[in-house]
């Protein structure tokens, strides 16, 4: 038990070694608490303002068109620019706009968004965009929940992994990565303390933004708060990312010198060009369905999720303190995954690691459904409640083991590419395109029943949604054996 948590806690054996790990750890901290309060901030009020059943619209007819947007974008920028600077550079960009938009446009919704009256006019003329009108008619909470989505992508998969992946062979993927999430997970507690804190309790920051921003209600107010805590946290990973990367170059890596040469001369192909490279790759095709599958997987069963619990839950502060408990639990069983985490891999292997996430996505997923299928025939509260706890316990247990061995071993696929090129576009095309795909279509499959008919909800459809999350997961682990088999 003692040398498990010591390889787990300090997978190092030099001075050196220890300074570069805790510096990633730092930076790994600090992003993953930035994200886990912008994630709660854009669930709570979209949940709450507009309703569950707009979040697939969202998704489908926001999310979507925008991370398309957003990869041609930086698959161009890529070739004019260093791609950690770029990186850092888009991270202000999305800070910026995720400041402003509570500061601005949240406190004065009424004003820059159709009334009521006219909405409930649209949607008795053209009922089948019931949805569409209700979702899109409060802009400024979709456009908040479309930034809120994509920007953990930005600031945790490609500015933290890709920044990883271009410093650490196989050798040392497979010794720290597990490790860097036992580290950084431990944000999901501070992010749910956090939280907590600034919404159930009246700190200097909230008086700070009552003298100067001038809040409208408690909502706002807390909001504002926690925005300003989300710019505070993501300028110092800025800060933090620059120092890292400078550390790094100053280190003399054998495989540093050969990833830069690499990419120097082979990082400017066009977009066409780098699609038609990723196209011939298969290892590169399965990673996109690893994450396509989680993406589709997790958007059925969260906004199904989200449906029952907006009725318990009404105001977004109830809804923030509720999400914020969630997080201290997820951060609490992901510290304990991540301890044997490592143990897991060297014992039963990379294949057996990478079905975890899917098959705990699957099982406690079905009883769900099939729970919620029930309640459908016989509108009893005492399943409804049932399904409410199982939908809670299995989005702990899949954020824990999403946290640790998804992203980890999905990481050390990345590894085994040997092509620059085609790694890290590879890496950006997985990982925006790959999983904002699966959750446009998991979106889709949820819109269109509501689209056809608007009276019904995510919990009547739940025996058809249930159906192609059994499906998906059978792929997604189909793709698992493919992808390390290679």
């Amino acid at each position: 038990m003692i040398s498990i948590l010591k390889e787990s806690f300090f997978p190092f054996a030099t001075s050196k070694e220890c300074k570069v790990f805790f510096r990633n750890v730092a930076l790994m901290s600090c992003i993953l608490i930035n994200v886990n309060i912008v994630r709660i901030i854009k669930d709570s009020y979209v949940t709450t303002m507009l309703g569950a059943e707009t979040i697939s619209f969202c998704k489908l007819l926001g999310e979507l068109p925008f991370s398309i947007l957003f990869f041609f974008i930086y698959s161009k920028l890529s070739n004019m620019m260093n791609t950690e600077k770029l990186c850092r550079y888009t991270m202000l960009t999305f800070l910026v706009t995720l400041t402003l938009l509570p500061f601005l446009f949240f406190q004065f919704n009424d004003y820059v968004t159709l009334s009521e009256q006219n909405k409930n006019v649209i949607c008795e003329t053209y009922p089948y965009l019931k949805w569409i009108v209700v979702t899109f008619g409060n802009w400024p909470y979709v456009l908040y929940f479309i930034l809120g989505e994509v920007w953990p992508i930005i600031a945790y998969s490609v500015l933290f992994w890709q920044f990883m992946n271009k410093f650490n062979n196989p050798s040392d993927s497979a010794k720290h990565y597990i490790s860097y999430n036992l580290y950084g997970q431990t944000s999901l507690l501070l992010s749910g303390i956090i939280v907590n804190f600034f919404v159930s309790k009246q700190t200097y920051l909230s008086i700070l933004v009552e003298m100067f921003l001038f809040p409208v209600n408690e909502n706002d107010q807390k909001v504002k708060v926690l925005s300003t805590v989300v710019l505070m946290l993501g300028l110092f990973s800025i800060i933090l990312h620059t120092i890292c990367e400078n550390y790094y170059r100053s280190l003399t890596y054998s495989f540093e010198k050969k990833t830069c040469k690499s990419v120097k001369d082979k990082f400017h192909l066009t977009v066409k060009e780098s699609i038609k490279l990723l196209s011939q790759s298969q290892q590169v095709r399965n990673i996109v369905f690893i994450i396509f599958g989680y993406g589709f997987t997790v958007t059925l069963m969260h906004l199904t999720w989200l449906s029952a619990l907006q009725h318990k839950y009404p105001s977004p502060i109830e809804f923030m303190q509720f999400q914020a408990y969630l997080n201290y639990w997820t951060g609490i069983l992901t510290i304990i995954v991540a301890i044997f985490g490592k143990k897991i891999v060297k014992t039963f292997g990379l294949t057996f690691a990478a079905r975890i996430t899917p098959l705990v996505t699957l099982v406690p997923g079905a009883v769900f459904y099939f729970a919620c299928s029930l309640f459908n025939y016989s509108l009893s509260l005492k399943i409804i409640s049932y399904a409410t706890l199982i939908g809670s316990v299995q989005y702990v247990l899949v954020r824990a083991s999403k946290y640790v061995l998804f992203d980890s071993t999905k990481e050390r696929l990345y590894t085994f590419i040997e092509n620059e090129e085609l790694k890290t576009k590879g890496k950006v095309l997985a990982d925006v395109l790959g999983f904002k795909m699966g959750k446009a279509m998991g979106s889709l499959a949820l819109s269109i029943p509501l689209i056809i008919s608007p009276s019904q909800n995510y919990i009547t459809i739940a025996p058809f949604t249930g159906i192609a999350l059994v499906i998906v997961c059978y792929f997604w682990l189909k793709a698992v054996a493919q992808s390390t088999r290679q």
